[in-house]
């Protein structure tokens, strides 16, 4: 795992998660009422600030990004966050990397 990924992470958790669990409180409120899309909107910008690539994110805000050669799933619950990190071999490709 690279260090920097778990860095960027913490950074995100310590300064700016209640923007996270907010979003996901609402959706819970507003599931029948509101687009699903716009959550997804809102998360990746806020992700794609703190330095990562969207990847995905599930109703159940699970969220999927990517920091150069690790991805990152963490899943937002009433207490806590389980964050798991997948690093992967480099290659030559284009990575999705964030300059």
């Amino acid at each position: 795992m690279t260090n920097k990924a778990q860095n960027l992470v913490n950074d995100m958790f310590e300064s700016n998660v209640d923007v996270l669990l907010y979003l996901k409180d609402r959706w819970q409120d507003e599931k029948d009422y509101e687009d699903f899309k716009d959550y997804i909107s809102q998360v990746k910008k806020f992700v794609e600030s703190k330095g990562f690539v969207f990847v995905k994110m599930t109703k159940g805000f699970c969220i999927t990004m990517k920091y150069l050669n690790t991805l990152i799933t963490m899943k937002l619950g009433a207490d806590v966050a389980e964050i798991k990190f997948l690093e992967f071999p480099s290659s030559n490709r284009n990575r999705g990397e964030r300059k």
